[in-house]
């Protein structure tokens, strides 16, 4: 049975220490029990869960019991009825729809649009720089180098003439949703702030572009049948011929996507490259395997599986700053969770960020080590001790894309590049949001490794 013990503080003291921290906060509850209560309304009670059986319950074998609940309501102000925001039969339908794009073939269609991308990407930082050297602010070009490849993924659409805009209207989404997920009390989108009007404003700028690909799509959908995520959606029929999926349920994929599909990999990138700076023995080893493996060649699908410490690289990055920082559940009604039994309406609270960094697990764990991934290291560890991209039915049904897109970008950025510090020592904080960001952005120094004659 797991241990189920009342947090240390007042229910006011804890509410403000999360407010102020979460992420030290979760990290701190992480040491106090499996399963901790927080001095929370009777009604609806919360508790931090710290134990993987309890979170395999609450993911996979319990599930049905559960709702993502408030965090849905707030996701789908802006994502509508897609596959992040929907409960129970209809998102198990919606995912079975959607699965085929995220197949292996589908995914290595996109491979050599990823590496042409980032490799684009590599040339425009390096044109400003001096001596092959470049400061650049990094999160932002990953964010745009992201965006780049989820619309060309989706859409076969280089946005080139939009980048900056949908980016600022992803970014405006993004922070909505997070300061409305854990506000206490959401104002009503009815009041006209100057938040809610930039917000309404930037969801006018996304669908209106979400309306233009579909337009265009579907005049070529013969020519581009299959070969984007956009017209597989649209090419869904129903045995009598007649469209699966209305326009504004297309919408809904879409949006859902575009916004998650870009956003989560270029903060994990961010983090990646951040730690290989500040462990430059990792870094000089990468660019060895790199060079190694590729032997100056332009990366392809098939390299992703001969780039094991690239591949681990990325495993560890998200060990210590998962992008899906917090899982959250609502019961729907009364549930046993590690042996105890929890009322209807009561919350768990689910943190990769603090589980990934508990010394129960995790030996020097808040280390920047890439080889616990490496044969047989972390096999014999619990299932949900270590999961990146959620658990269950509603898992990230984009994982392998992303981490395949992650790998080749890293390869194309380490066989040109490499990257240190502005400032030596210098140490960047996460930032909680919607996905795990660096607070203020990632600034690096680029330099060629083989700067030109």
């Amino acid at each position: 049975m797991a241990s189920l013990v009342q947090a240390p503080g007042s229910r006011l003291a804890n509410f403000f220490a999360f407010r102020r921290d979460p992420l030290e906060f979760m990290v701190r509850m992480n040491d106090v029990g499996d399963l901790v209560a927080l001095s929370s309304a009777r009604t609806a009670p919360s508790f931090v869960v710290n134990d993987p059986e309890c979170v395999h319950e609450l993911l996979v074998a319990k599930e049905r019991h559960l709702r993502k609940g408030r965090s849905s309501r707030i996701l789908a102000e802006t994502l509508g009825s897609g596959l992040l925001t929907t409960e129970g039969q209809e998102h198990a339908t919606q995912r079975k729809l959607v699965q085929p794009a995220f197949h292996m073939q589908q995914i290595a269609r996109q491979a050599q649009a990823i590496v042409a991308l980032a490799q684009l990407a590599v040339d425009r930082w390096m044109q400003a720089g001096l001596d092959g050297a470049v400061v650049r602010p990094l999160s932002d070009d990953l964010m745009e180098l992201t965006l780049r490849v989820i619309t060309a993924s989706m859409f076969g659409d280089a946005i080139d003439e939009r980048a900056d805009q949908l980016g600022a209207a992803v970014d405006v989404c993004i922070r909505h949703s997070a300061r409305r997920l854990y506000a206490p009390v959401p104002l009503s989108l009815k009041v006209p702030t100057p938040a809610h009007r930039r917000f309404a404003q930037a969801l006018t700028d996304l669908d209106r572009y979400l309306d233009e690909c579909m337009d265009a799509d579907r005049e070529h959908l013969d020519a581009n049948r299959g070969a984007t995520l956009l017209s597989m959606l649209l090419d869904l029929r129903t045995e009598e011929g007649e469209a699966l999926l209305t326009r504004e349920q297309v919408r809904d994929q879409l949006l859902t996507i575009f916004i998650a599909g870009h956003e989560t990999t270029a903060n994990a990138l961010s983090w990646a490259l951040y730690l290989l700076c500040v462990v430059p023995d990792v870094q000089a080893q990468w660019h060895e395997e790199l060079d190694a493996v590729l032997a100056g060649a332009t990366p392809t699908f098939a390299d992703v599986a001969r780039l094991p410490l690239t591949q681990r690289i990325f495993q560890e990055s998200l060990r210590l700053y998962p992008t899906a920082w917090m899982i959250l559940r609502e019961a729907a009604e009364p549930v046993a969770i590690g042996g105890h039994e929890f009322a209807a309406n009561s919350t768990f609270l689910i943190s990769p960020f603090a589980i990934h960094r508990s010394a129960r697990w995790w030996d020097d764990p808040l280390a920047f080590r890439p080889e616990r991934f490496a044969g047989e290291r972390v096999k014999g560890l619990p299932r949900y001790v270590y999961f990146p991209f959620g658990g269950g039915s509603r898992s990230c049904v984009g994982s392998q894309f992303a981490q395949m897109e992650a790998v080749l970008i890293l390869a194309v950025l380490g066989q040109t590049l490499r990257f240190e510090l502005p400032t030596p020592g210098l140490r960047v904080e996460p930032e909680p949001s919607v996905s795990l960001r660096v607070r203020g952005g990632l600034t690096l120094r680029m330099m060629r490794r083989y700067p030109s004659a």
